[in-house]
């Protein structure tokens, strides 16, 4: 099972309620040469996976996958990330999200590669 690492006890989350009961929620992710995610695949929520913090948040599926251009003026007929789909990813504005992917990845990328928006389904707890 696949790893999808989060850096933050988001909100979105809704850890504070049991898995049965948590919303769907999306997440940004950039496309993986030859290792994409999938629409059915289940995953696992995992906060800082590479730190001495690693913890096991629970079983994820994929059920929605969209793609995402960052700017108006690039990458042709995707749509365009909306201030509501950066607010409920955690960002305060969209402005605020370009500006913390400009800054890890790059404009270059940002430019020139489109985002998936993930939809995510709680499945139950890490075994």
């Amino acid at each position: 099972m696949r790893i999808l690492s989060v850096s933050e006890y988001w909100p979105k989350l809704h850890l504070e309620l049991p898995i049965g009961e948590r919303p769907l929620f999306t997440t940004f992710r950039w496309s993986r040469k030859g290792k994409d995610l999938f629409v059915c695949e289940t995953i696992q929520i995992v906060y800082k996976s590479r730190s001495k913090q690693r913890k096991v948040l629970g079983i994820a599926e994929i059920v929605g996958k969209e793609p995402r251009r960052i700017f108006d003026a690039t990458l042709g007929d995707y749509p365009v990330l909306t201030n509501e789909e950066a607010v409920a990813d955690g960002f305060d504005v969209d402005w605020d999200m370009i500006g913390w992917l400009d800054k890890t990845y790059g404009i270059r990328r940002l430019l020139n590669e489109p985002m998936n928006k993930l939809t995510l389904s709680w499945r139950g707890k890490a075994k």
